[in-house]
Formats: C-alpha cells, structure tokens, sequence
C-alpha cells in the first residue's frame, strides 16, 4: 500500500478515535444536564406546590382572623349583657330583702 495512503489512513483512524471519545465525552455531560434539569424540575415543582398551599393557608389565615374578631366582639357583647343581667339581679335580690 502507498505509504502517503497509508499515513492518511492512519490520520483518519485517529480522528474518528478521536470524534468518538469526544461523542462519548458530550453523551455523558448530556447525561448529567439531563439528571440536573430533572432534578430541578422537580425541585421548582415541589416549591410551586409549597408556594401553592402556603398562599391557601395565608387565605385560610385572614379568614380565621375575621372569624376570631367576630366571637370578640361577640363575646364582648355577651359579658356585657351578663354584666347587666348580674346588676339586675343583685337590684332585684335587694328589692326582695326590704
């Protein structure tokens, strides 16, 4: 075989050797992006969901704190109304004594 030919082919050989292992090189970064993209999909996705029932809860919250300010002033309501039914009393059990 011609010795030129021969030297070419040679080259060749080394290059495809070459484009292969830098195949193999770009196969498994493509790997390990695909695995850091999946992992922070998932990451987003768990954040998305926490995001999701933390603004429920904050909802839940506001209504929670009207509720709580109605039984106050409910409650207020109710002391003094009992309030003015012990004084009632006490005027009634007073009138009974004399």
């Amino acid at each position: 075989m011609n010795r030129m030919l021969q030297n070419l082919l040679v080259q060749v050989d080394s290059s495809i050797d070459e484009v292969g292992e830098i195949l193999r090189q770009h196969r498994d970064r493509t790997g390990q992006l695909q695995s850091q993209h999946d992992l922070l999909r998932k990451q987003h996705w768990g954040q998305k969901k926490e995001l999701v029932v933390l603004r429920e809860q904050t909802e839940h919250i506001a209504q929670v704190q009207e509720e709580n300010e109605r039984f106050q002033a409910l409650r207020s309501e109710l002391r003094q109304r009992l309030e003015r039914i012990l004084t009632q009393t006490k005027v009634l059990g007073e009138a009974l004594r004399q």
